[in-house]
């Protein structure tokens, strides 16, 4: 089979027992009078801005200042809420993220700046450590309200927290170029659960 230059005819033979030609004129696409084409679809509405983690919380509000984060000073601990003394399984936590959310030098200027963020209160209403069964409640809050004002993260459980540490430590990021470390849109409340 040939094509015609235009696109619009085939030409070829069949070669067998009998052989034959044929040709085959396509027409441009046409609409039956009575259809109409449909309407082009409407643009998507913008979509709300992402926070710099995965997976994306279920809800999160922002405001549009950055809180530095004194890496030398920083500490975790546990809030009132636990009561009896922060589970083990929250104490090894902030052990890791510890070296997760600063695994850079920071610069000697940085330390004990004024109105930097030095720490996060970890508050627990189920303090226990039994495995996670299907339907425990992970949910969490975390609060970074900036001027240097301790953030805070309330769970239901201990697993809540390990969600809501986890978060934490995505949204400091380290510049390169001043050698401090920075939470970005602050006011800050996040709310998730799995």
């Amino acid at each position: 089979a040939h094509r015609s230059a235009d696109g619009q005819t085939l030409t070829g033979a069949t070669v067998g027992q009998t052989s034959s030609h044929f040709e085959l004129k396509l027409n441009a696409p046409q609409l039956p009078s009575a259809c109409k084409a449909a309407p082009a679809p409407t643009p998507a509405p913008p979509s709300k801005p992402q926070l710099p983690v995965w997976p994306q919380p279920s809800s999160w509000t922002s405001g549009s200042a950055v809180q530095e984060l004194d890496a030398k000073q920083f500490a975790f601990s546990g809030g009132a809420a636990l009561g009896g003394g922060t589970p083990n399984t929250l104490v090894q936590a902030f052990d890791r993220y510890s070296a997760l959310i600063a695994p850079h030098r920071p610069s000697p200027a940085a330390a004990g700046a004024a109105g930097a963020l030095r720490s996060l209160v970890v508050s627990v209403t189920d303090p226990t450590e039994d495995p996670p069964q299907q339907g425990t409640n992970e949910s969490y809050t975390l609060v970074v309200p900036g001027g240097g004002a301790a953030a805070t993260l309330q769970a239901a459980t201990v697993y809540g927290a390990l969600r809501g540490l986890e978060t934490f430590s995505q949204l400091v990021l380290f510049n390169y170029s001043s050698a401090t470390y920075s939470i970005a849109g602050v006011p800050l409340t996040v709310t998730d659960a799995p």
